[in-house]
């Protein structure tokens, strides 16, 4: 996975974390990959694990029936935090 989000938080240690600019960024292979499907409520919930150096990320994806998702990520170094967003579908060329 290829991820930057911008990071507006707290961080939990006397240095910076890797970055450099203070967002969220990783980029390698992805561990603990899981995908639910909660029948009921209609949503698919996506997580997943990475190191980037000396830093531990836990990512849930929850995406809704409707395209809304909810991002979630916690850290070792930051508070945890929020994206909301939408997904589309790509349009075929």
């Amino acid at each position: 996975a290829d991820i930057y989000l911008p990071y507006f938080g707290e961080v939990h240690t006397p240095v910076a974390p890797p970055g450099g600019d203070g967002g969220i960024i990783f980029k390698g292979k992805v561990e603990s990959y899981k995908v639910d499907f909660n029948e009921k409520k209609q949503k698919i919930i996506i997580k997943f694990s990475g190191k980037a150096k000396n830093e531990f990320f836990d990512f849930t994806l929850t995406v809704f029936k409707s395209g809304g998702s909810n991002l979630n990520v916690n850290s070792n170094f930051r508070n945890r935090i929020s994206y909301d967003g939408q997904i589309k579908g790509l349009k075929k060329e």
